[in-house]
């Protein structure tokens, strides 16, 4: 069975149905996680994040929420993210560099499949919510601050 990571978060507001931004509690767990760029690309160190909720839910800010994740799907996302493209880059170099075609080629051929490999996976994402590695579960409704 996988470690889960479970961590208390305030909303601050509500981005749209799909996005909210929230407040991370003990924010201090979150900064020796080798995966915490997962959470906000654009400032890592913040307690500051975005990230998808369920439409479902009746969210509003002020709302204290559950955020959980297992260490198998984060190690999923992390692998997906950042080593398969390592592969397909030195695949698509390898199978190039066989057939002798030049290096300019080779350059926009490994760029141009890593392009579609991400496109592919944010459809992936975007369209599969089993993809998604965090759960989110509301504690309480606190409107107050």
């Amino acid at each position: 069975m996988s470690k889960k990571l479970t961590h208390r978060a305030k909303i601050i507001e509500i981005i749209n149905e799909e996005k909210a931004l929230i407040e991370i509690d003990n924010y201090n767990i979150c900064k020796n996680c080798p995966s915490k760029s997962m959470c906000n690309p654009l400032d890592e160190n913040s307690n500051i994040k975005i990230i998808d909720i369920n439409k479902n839910f009746d969210l509003q800010p002020g709302d204290i929420i559950e955020v959980e994740t297992s260490s198998n799907k984060l190690f999923k996302s992390t692998f997906l993210i950042y080593m398969l493209p390592i592969v397909i880059v030195l695949i698509t170099a390898l199978f190039m560099k066989k057939f002798q075609i030049n290096d300019l080629l080779t350059a926009i051929s490994t760029i141009f499949v890593l392009i579609l490999y991400f496109f592919i996976l944010h459809i992936i994402y975007k369209k599969t919510p089993q993809f998604k590695y965090l759960q989110i579960r509301k504690l309480t409704n606190n409107n107050k601050n």
